[in-house]
């Protein structure tokens, strides 16, 4: 199964919205390819939106099954959304996909074929923002949008 992570935390929520999209396209996308696939944005959204405006649980309640999830994924996708750099929650689900061994991959457009392998020290890395040399992002093929 593919764990699929995405940015949602925003200060403006039409962006939050714009994210929980794009991370249900990009799901989409691997189901019509014939994979299977968690969206934990797509996932959570749909839980948020039925609670309406009830605290269902807090950014550690989420990322503790998030991260659960993770341990049962051979892959982490990683949407190469704008901020998924500065993510704290994709940055904590990389950095404990590297610790169990499962792969990351980050993407952008969704062209999924570029396989990165992050190490501890590029995740720190990628917390401050900075770009790494070396480490490959796929941006994608024009129109290969899901």
């Amino acid at each position: 199964m593919i764990y699929l992570a995405c940015p949602f935390t925003h200060r403006f929520k039409k962006v939050e919205a714009v994210r929980a999209h794009e991370a249900s396209l990009a799901a989409a996308y691997f189901i019509r390819k014939g994979d299977a696939v968690f969206s934990p944005l797509s996932h959570s959204a749909a839980i948020l939106q039925a609670a309406g405006d009830r605290q269902v649980g807090t950014w550690e309640t989420w990322m503790a099954i998030d991260l659960e999830i993770i341990a049962i994924c051979k892959k982490v996708v990683v949407l190469g959304l704008e901020g998924w750099h500065g993510s704290k929650g994709v940055l904590a689900e990389i950095e404990h996909a590297i610790e169990i061994e499962v792969p990351v991959v980050v993407v952008r457009n969704y062209a999924l074929s570029m396989p990165i392998s992050l190490s501890r020290a590029a995740v720190e890395d990628l917390g401050t923002g900075v770009s790494i040399p070396g480490i490959p992002i796929d941006n994608g093929i024009e129109g290969s949008r899901p």
